[in-house]
């Protein structure tokens, strides 16, 4: 039986690398958009180009009832394709500001469009699985390097990919009886077409801080949410894995 993996957030540079990786090694893909729809049907040829069947579904988390949605997800899902094995969680807000600026409604933006959408998408995920005839059940929370150490302008971001990190830790712990693994991957900066204009200081100082002296390729992460995902990784569960180019081993004295 091939898997079936939901990606939420999967039209961005990770989501992106996520569908592609999963469907060329054989998985059956339902892919969640906020708004690119354009990018979502170039993504769903690509699943089918690898033989495989997939559908793409549009909601946007930033909306209240974010149960509401994360259980329609699963639901179309289960309806189009299949119960999914797999959930990778990757859609996520982030808000750029300055200290000085920051107030209780961007905390509040930041929150809603992460840690509440991952846990709504937990438990909407974690309900299906616990009812499926499948042996190997995993859910993938995308986390960040700033979740471990943050970097400036970033607070919001960087506390609510933290809390992420710890949530992964308490999800698995409540789902293991349940035969579902939980595992956090925390990408450290993802290379992308414009990165080097958009955001010179950052790259500059992520590649002198990161051991391998690069900053992170999407196919590297995509290539760790696969194997954590599979029964390779099987007794893999309640960490988050960094995939950094060893930014985590620099030394920080």
């Amino acid at each position: 039986m091939a898997d079936t993996v939901l990606i939420t957030g999967a039209t961005g540079t990770l989501g992106g690398a996520f569908v592609r990786s999963f469907s060329a090694a054989g998985s059956d893909v339902a892919l969640h958009f906020k708004t690119n729809e354009t990018a979502a049907d170039m993504l769903l040829e690509v699943v089918r180009m690898n033989g495989r069947k997939g559908i793409a579904l549009q909601a946007d988390f930033d909306q209240q009832d974010v149960d509401g949605i994360s259980d329609f997800l699963i639901r179309t899902c289960e309806a189009q394709l299949d119960a999914p094995n797999v959930v990778v969680i990757n859609a996520s807000s982030q808000l750029i500001t300055p200290w000085e600026t920051l107030n209780a409604a961007q905390w509040d933006e930041v929150y809603a469009g992460s840690i509440r959408a991952a846990a709504a998408m937990i438990r909407a995920a974690s309900n299906s699985m616990k009812n499926n005839d499948k042996s190997d059940n995993c859910i993938v929370v995308i986390g960040s390097i700033e979740g471990i150490r943050p970097a400036v302008n970033h607070a919001p971001y960087a506390a609510m990919k933290a809390a992420l990190h710890h949530l992964v830790a308490a999800a698995a712990f409540e789902l293991g009886s349940h035969n579902i693994r939980v595992v956090g991957v925390a990408p450290g900066l993802v290379d992308r077409p414009g990165l080097d204009a958009d955001w010179p200081e950052g790259v500059e100082r992520f590649q002198k801080t990161a051991a391998l002296g690069r900053t992170v390729r999407a196919d590297e992460v995509a290539s760790v949410v696969q194997f954590v995902a599979s029964s390779a990784a099987s007794g893999v569960t309640g960490i988050t894995i960094p995939v950094d180019a060893g930014w985590s081993s620099h030394p920080g004295w």
